[in-house]
């Protein structure tokens, strides 16, 4: 069989094409996104530095979002878009607080009026 260079030239470019689309989509971040939160969430009680971070920001007038945020590493980051109480843009993880510490992490594609993914943290925060 002979291979000419158009042949190759084609090869490669089909390659490239497959290997550039293989990257984590929306979906995959936005649920990375809402683990990350969880996981951040989760050591609010449990670790007294985390704890007291999180104090801080609730006692500033700042929500879990904004913790959140802070929290992230600067470099690859799971997901960017935190919110507080209610989307207001499509892909974005919201933090709701609730009664009795409990917080739920939805995650929003497209539509902003069904979560694709929910989880709930109840944190175990000290007696003030």
């Amino acid at each position: 069989m002979k291979f000419t260079v158009a042949r190759l030239i084609l090869c490669w470019i089909v390659v490239c094409t497959v290997a550039a689309g293989c990257g984590p989509g929306n979906e995959a971040k936005l649920r990375d996104g809402v683990a990350y939160a969880k996981a951040a969430l989760q050591q609010v009680g449990v670790n007294p530095f985390v704890t007291a971070g999180y104090q801080g920001y609730i006692r500033n007038g700042k929500g879990p979002s904004a913790y959140i945020k802070d929290t992230l590493p600067k470099k690859n980051p799971p997901f960017e878009s935190f919110e507080d109480n209610k989307p207001t843009h499509p892909w974005t993880v919201v933090i709701r607080t609730g009664a009795s510490n409990e917080v739920s992490i939805e995650g929003y594609g497209l539509d902003m009026k069904k979560p694709i993914v929910v989880e709930y943290v109840t944190l175990k925060l000290p007696e003030e």
